[in-house]
């Protein structure tokens, strides 16, 4: 009997560790792809800042012509 409920502790010990790896694994995914949308974000920012820079260097090179 005691071998029966060792086997059983252990498989179920086992069984909550492979859950968790599974949840580690998905939380990894997640976190993933929440990152890539934040370099989206940025990307765009980034290039609505080197617009409006260039766009006001060619308004400056107008008035000073």
């Amino acid at each position: 009997m005691k071998k029966i409920f060792s086997a059983f502790l252990i498989f179920q010990i086992g069984k909550k560790q492979n859950n968790d790896s599974d949840n580690f694994d998905e939380q990894i995914a997640e976190h993933k792809k929440e990152n890539v949308q934040l370099l989206k974000e940025l990307d765009a920012l980034i290039k609505a800042t080197l617009e409006e820079k260039q766009r006001e260097a060619a308004a400056e090179k107008l008035l000073i012509e």
